[in-house]
């Protein structure tokens, strides 16, 4: 059955749940109804990393520094100004008129804890690099405070908008469980939450005393939100079909066309920074020998149809195609090297070359969900040149575990830069050093290059040394991107959804707004 006829049968069938009568549309009630695949115990991206939780956590709590995407600018949030009088020294100056969900004032005090627990090696979270760079941080006054860094760090303002994400001292250093703190948030973003719940699901409101976010980031003239836990994709659907939620996220791109024309909706497709790359083992680590022979991986390369899986993914033009791994209006991104063409004969020629001419055994690992349709896919191209292939869909928690066992030997996968307009989060995701539990190329010169990348603060020479390292990743056919992908919105005709932002999730919150 083709994916279209598929589509169409669901759709017809769930169609008919329509004679029920659909819900009262919720734009009358204020109140913006929508579902999360995975439920969320605590709204707390350092506990608890991910696209919906970043949905969330990025608008409940503010950073000092903002980075508007749209004018590629750094603007004030918590701080009001700040500089660099030394290579390793930022000072920041901070508002004194915001005040926490709760009514306490915001100063120093709450900076000075955050960045305390997020430095000490007792502190137990899940990305204790992002702030590794930090060697201390003094409270000048009420109103300032001064970090001082390790050693010359180009992302650190970038850190300081997407990742530092400032706690009320007052609330989260008298809790024994830290988690307690993302069940009964306290923050000072736009947004202020009801209810966390992991059955029942989320409620928010929107915090009216919020006025720090200038025209970049502003509140939306949506009341409330109610999101549910609802995994399975057919009951979101049936439930849109219905009126029960006001937008799904993540729709393939032809059932999203036919939901809106269904319900007089429309469909947003958000590029951000995401894509899906594939990665080998080649450093033999998952026992398969032959993806130690850089023929055989440049073969894999050269038999991917990358047209076609762009064409797949929704896609709409070639100006979405990708040159490397990062995007070159990122600072700090740069790469020369181009990724080898859709060559099917040639493939099986350097098969033949490196001995594997009647093909070879290969295990594709990707993830549930929209990655695993590019799994199969990237798949069912490399048997067209004699490649056995099989897939192995996992969870992310399982494919994680997998990749630390070392038992990856074709991994396809999504990626989202970290949500941030730095290749920071990309090196670190790939230089990994030799012998670290998700290394896979063995190369002491993908370590050596990717150590030094953050400490180049001239953009230039960033980018040069960035090059250098992207470029042997694909010249030695480490990692190979695949396609953008961008996240597909289906919303009701009440809603409009800005596409323009970096979130992991797609979009922020106050991107969503009753036209």
């Amino acid at each position: 059955m083709t994916r279209r006829v598929l589509h169409t049968t669901l759709l017809c069938g769930l169609a008919a749940l329509l004679t029920v009568g659909p819900a009262t549309a919720q734009k009358s009630k204020d109140t913006l109804r929508t579902a999360f695949q995975s439920p969320i115990e605590t709204i707390d991206l350092y506990l608890e990393p991910g696209p919906e939780n970043a949905l969330l956590t990025r608008t409940v709590y503010d950073g000092m520094v903002f980075f508007d995407e749209r004018q590629s600018m750094f603007k004030p949030l918590l701080a009001k100004a700040w500089r660099q009088p030394e290579p390793l020294v930022y000072e920041f100056d901070l508002r004194g008129d915001i005040k926490w969900h709760d009514g306490e004032f915001f100063d120093a005090d709450d900076v000075v804890y955050t960045v305390n627990w997020l430095i000490d090696s007792k502190s137990k979270y899940r990305n204790p690099a992002d702030f590794a760079w930090i060697e201390r941080i003094e409270k000048l006054a009420s109103d300032k405070v001064r970090i001082f860094a390790k050693e010359p760090f180009a992302p650190a303002l970038v850190r300081a908008a997407y990742s530092l994400l400032i706690y009320p001292e007052h609330v989260h250093a008298g809790l024994k469980e830290k988690s307690d703190f993302g069940r009964a948030p306290v923050g000072t973003g736009h947004y202020r939450i009801t209810q966390v719940d992991k059955n029942k699901g989320i409620a928010a409101e929107r915090f009216d005393g919020f006025a720090h976010g200038g025209d970049y980031k502003v509140k939306s003239n949506i009341g409330r939100w109610s999101i549910v836990p609802m995994p399975d994709t057919g009951t979101q659907t049936a439930q849109f079909l219905v009126g029960n939620l006001d937008y799904m996220r993540g729709v393939d791109r032809e059932q999203a066309k036919d939901l809106s024309q269904k319900l007089g909706g429309s469909l947003t497709g958000v590029y951000g920074l995401n894509y899906t790359y594939a990665l080998f083992d080649a450093k033999g680590r998952s026992g398969n020998e032959a993806l130690k022979d850089l023929r055989v991986r440049r073969a894999i390369m050269m038999a991917i149809n990358r047209k076609e899986l762009m064409a797949f993914s929704g896609a709409e033009d070639s100006s979405q195609q990708l040159g490397g791994l990062c995007f070159t209006s990122q600072q700090g991104c740069g790469y020369s090297a181009e990724q080898p063409g859709f060559d099917p004969a040639g493939a099986k020629k350097l098969l033949a070359e490196a001995g594997y001419a009647d093909g070879f055994d290969l295990e594709v690992t990707t993830y549930q969900g929209p990655t695993a349709d590019f799994g199969k896919a990237v798949a069912g191209q490399l048997r067209q040149v004699g490649i056995k292939t099989s897939v192995d869909i996992r969870t992310l928690a399982t494919a994680r575990k997998k990749i630390s066992e070392g038992k990856i030997q074709l991994l396809v996968a999504g990626w989202s830069q970290g949500g941030l307009p730095d290749p920071q989060g990309t090196v670190r995701l790939f230089a990994q050093p030799p012998g670290d539990t998700d290394d896979y190329f063995g190369d002491a010169l993908i370590a050596k290059l990717g150590g030094e990348v953050n400490g180049i603060v001239d953009d230039a020479k960033r980018r040069e040394q960035v090059a250098r390292l992207f470029d042997r990743m694909t010249e030695q056919v480490y990692v190979m991107p695949l396609v953008r992908t961008p996240q597909t919105f289906v919303q009701s005709k009440e809603l409009s959804i800005n596409p323009s932002s970096f979130n992991p999730y797609g979009a922020d919150m106050q991107d969503f707004r009753w036209k």
